[in-house]
Order: C-alpha cells, then sequence, then structure tokens
C-alpha cells in the first residue's frame, strides 16, 4: 500500500496460543502502526511458542510477552496489556483482537490526528463480521488480508443479532486499551471507521468449547447458541446473515435506493438464472447485487450494459465523477466491481440502453432493470427492446417512476406497474412476475 506508520501508534493486541490469523493481521496494521505489542495468553501446559514465532518474523517491530493464566478474565488480559504498552511508551493505541481488521487504513491518520489534538479522545467502530459464499465458514490460517477478502467476501453485522457487542473503542489516547468494560465516558468520534471482523472460520466450534473452558462462567449457552447456529447454518443463522447484510457496494458514489427490490429479484432468479441491468453509472447497484448473490451462493450471472459516453454526463453535470472518457469510466466501473465482488463478478458491456437488447435471445432473460435514459422515448425504447428478451414469469422493473418521462414511456406500450420501494416500479400482468412481497 506505500503507506508509512504514524509516529507513536502502537498497535496492541493479546491473543491465544493460536497462531492463526495473527501473521497476517500484524503485517496489516504494521502498515500504519510504528510498533506492536502482543500479549500471548496462555493456560498452564499450553506453549506458546506458535504464536511467539510468528511475532518474530517481524523482528524488533514486535514485542510479544507471554503471559500464563489459569483461566480467562477479560479484565487482567486488557490490564496486563495496557502494563506491557506502558512499558513501551506511545501516543496513541489501536486496541484490536487478532481476529479483528479495521479494513481502510487510510482513514486511521485522520482519527489519529483528531486524537493528538485533542479533538477527540477515541474512535469506535462497528464490527462486521466476513463470510464465505453463502454464509458459509472460511479457512483459519490465511497469510494476509488480501486471502482473506478473497476467502470471505460477504460483509454482515450479525454479532449483535446473537447477543454479543457489536460495537467496539478501537483507537484511544495513550495509554487507555481497556476497552471491552468499565468507563465509557469518552467522546464518540463520529468517523469512526467499521472494522471488518473475521468470525467465523472453520475451527469455530472447537474454539468456542476451548473458550467456554477458560471462562469462569455466564457465557456457555450464550456462544454454544451462537457457534452451533453458525456451523449448521441454520435458518435462524441465515436470516440474520441476510437482515445484517453490508455491502461495499455502499461506498461507490450513486443513487441506490431501491435495495429491497435488487434483493427480492435475486431471490427470485433460479440458480443459473441471467439478470441484466441497463444503466450502470459507477457500478453500485450492479456491485450490490454481486454481492448479494455471494451471500446467497446463487451463481446466477449479472450483467450490466451502459454506453459509457462522456457527452451524457457534460450535460447532466455528472463528468467529474467518472473521469475523462469512455474507457476511464469503464474503467471505474469494473475496478469496483473486481474489487467489491470477488466471487462471481458481474460483467460489464459498453452498448446503448435499447440496442444491448440484441446481445441476448427471446425469452433467454430472467430480469432486467431499466435504469438509462429517463424521457419518455428513451424509455420507450428500452422496454420495447427488452420486453421480447424476458421468459415468461420473468422480471421486469426499474428506477425513477416518480419522473413522468417513465410514467410516459410505460403507458405508451401498454405496460402495466405497481411502485415499489421508494421510487421504483415493477411490471405486473402478462408474462410478468412481480417478485415484491
Amino acid at each position: 500500500m506505500g503507506m508509512t506508520p504514524l509516529p507513536g501508534l502502537i498497535l496492541a493486541t493479546r491473543t491465544d496460543t493460536n497462531p492463526d490469523h495473527l501473521h497476517a493481521f500484524l503485517s496489516h496494521h504494521l502498515q500504519v502502526c510504528e510498533h506492536a505489542v502482543v500479549l500471548v495468553d496462555h493456560r498452564p501446559g499450553e506453549s506458546p511458542s506458535s504464536a511467539l514465532n510468528q511475532c518474530l518474523r517481524f523482528g524488533g517491530r514486535v514485542t510479544a510477552i507471554a503471559r500464563e493464566d489459569a483461566q480467562f478474565h477479560n479484565g487482567r488480559t486488557c490490564s496486563a496489556l495496557q502494563d506491557a504498552v506502558k512499558k513501551h511508551g506511545g501516543s496513541v493505541v489501536l486496541h484490536l483482537d487478532k481476529d479483528e481488521y479495521c479494513k481502510n487504513l487510510h482513514d486511521i491518520e485522520g482519527i489519529y490526528r483528531r486524537i493528538l489534538s485533542g479533538e477527540s479522545d477515541y474512535a469506535e467502530g462497528r464490527m462486521i463480521c466476513r463470510f464465505a459464499v453463502g454464509g458459509r465458514l472460511h479457512e483459519d490460517w490465511l497469510e494476509s488480508f488480501a486471502d482473506y477478502c478473497a476467502a470471505a467476501p460477504v460483509r454482515s453485522h450479525v454479532l449483535g443479532q446473537y447477543g454479543f457487542p457489536d460495537v467496539k473503542c478501537y483507537l484511544t489516547r495513550f495509554p487507555h486499551i481497556c476497552l471491552h468494560h468499565g468507563d465509557r465516558r469518552w467522546k464518540k468520534d463520529p468517523q469512526g471507521m467499521p472494522l471488518e471482523h473475521f468470525r467465523w472460520g472453520i475451527k469455530c466450534m472447537e474454539k468456542a468449547l476451548a473458550k467456554i473452558s477458560q471462562h469462569p462462567g455466564g457465557i456457555k449457552n450464550s456462544i454454544l447458541h451462537r457457534e452451533r447456529n453458525v456451523t449448521g447454518r441454520t435458518g435462524d443463522f441465515l436470516n440474520k446473515l441476510d437482515k445484517g447484510f453490508r455491502p461495499n457496494a455502499w461506498g461507490i458514489a450513486g443513487w441506490m435506493d431501491y435495495g429491497d427490490v435488487y434483493r427480492a429479484i435475486a431471490k427470485a432468479l433460479p440458480e443459473d438464472g441471467l439478470f441484466c441491468e441497463v444503466g450502470v453509472f459507477k457500478g453500485r447497484s450492479l456491485t450490490y447485487m454481486g454481492e448479494y448473490l455471494a451471500l446467497l451462493g446463487k451463481p446466477a450471472k449479472a450483467i450490466g450494459y451502459d454506453w459509457f459516453n462522456p457527452d451524457w454526463t457534460a450535460w447532466s453535470g455528472k463528468r467529474p465523477m467518472i473521469g475523462g472518457d469512455s474507457d476511464d469510466w469503464m474503467g471505474i466501473v469494473r475496478g469496483n466491481l473486481e474489487a467489491f465482488c470477488p466471487w462471481n463478478t458481474p460483467e460489464i458491456r459498453r452498448a446503448s440502453s435499447w440496442d444491448s437488447a440484441a446481445h441476448h435471445e427471446d425469452a433467454s432473460v430472467d430480469a432486467v432493470w431499466i435504469d438509462a435514459g429517463h424521457d419518455t422515448e428513451s424509455v420507450r425504447r428500452d422496454v420495447e427492446a427488452w420486453m421480447p428478451k424476458i421468459k415468461d414469469g420473468g422480471i421486469m422493473a426499474g428506477h425513477d417512476i416518480d419522473l413522468q418521462g417513465v410514467r410516459n414511456g410505460l403507458k405508451c406500450l401498454g405496460v402495466e406497474w405497481r411502485k415499489v420501494s421508494k421510487r421504483s416500479w415493477v411490471a405486473i400482468g402478462g408474462k410478468f412476475h412481480d417478485p415484491m412481497p
């Protein structure tokens, strides 16, 4: 990433004797941290050597301390870690467990500067769990953050839904690192970013049982309930995974306010289905569809069509958002799709919205989304070109039904529709299927 460590920023973490994730975790965060302090917490009879050896790979940039304790206690381990950080010194502490990641490292510097200036005392982030395709579990041993993102492309906020804390204070003024309990009177930093959480790997039940044996009590039932649901991919877990879906697509510029419609379409698609999006802009909604199909574990195909003509953005005032020319624009969209949809990446093709229909045989498309030109003639031509391409029982829908041009275009062709979501429409009657509840 070509980043420079921030002076006085200390990474503080604690780990058990299992070295899984530790090298990847340290490699990632030492890009911005000057030094790391690792507390290896182990029980009598356990050897800390594997975890300590991982720390040695970083030479003098990591201080590793082995601490034996017969029974895990959150307060004691936080206090021991805080004492270890005090011995090393520093001005700001980044405190994370080894299965937690700050995804956007470039954002840390701004928060770090605010803490140094006294504007903020700490930063708080929401822990986002990551899962493999279809909510499945990923390998425990990953060498890098890139490996982690490839293994777990789906982000979902499920911790809080199982009764576990989902917000963490993770960046603080030195020496405060006792963040899981006690005094929480710091001023909240509104710029606190989400953490990318490692839960859950394939050994989650094994680790849960070990954790239960190490705690003094009171958490057995809640941990077992959570891990049994996750390991078994039960209906309860899949519902929580769906409810807690947090798409990377929200980080892309655009006007998508119809996530509920895209979810309904994705669920209605057959496993080998085909979805076409007409009007891509920067790929926000197409990325969303790719991510949500990954969440469902459904290998349906998604294709986006746009003419990628910068002349349109010149008069619409949006040219600065897409680069200098058509290739620049396509490059931005393709980069977004590849970065945020590592599984079954949607395809993009350059074509006018009505000519793009010629890429498909009649009755070969399961669903099409119309969101290109919004004047009457453009909508009429788009709908007329795509109607024959949709299978019986397929879906035709689109955006901006609040605009007169969209309504007039549908009326010209006698298409019956109903308004769904905030500003969207779905064709009803005849061969069309309405996927919305």
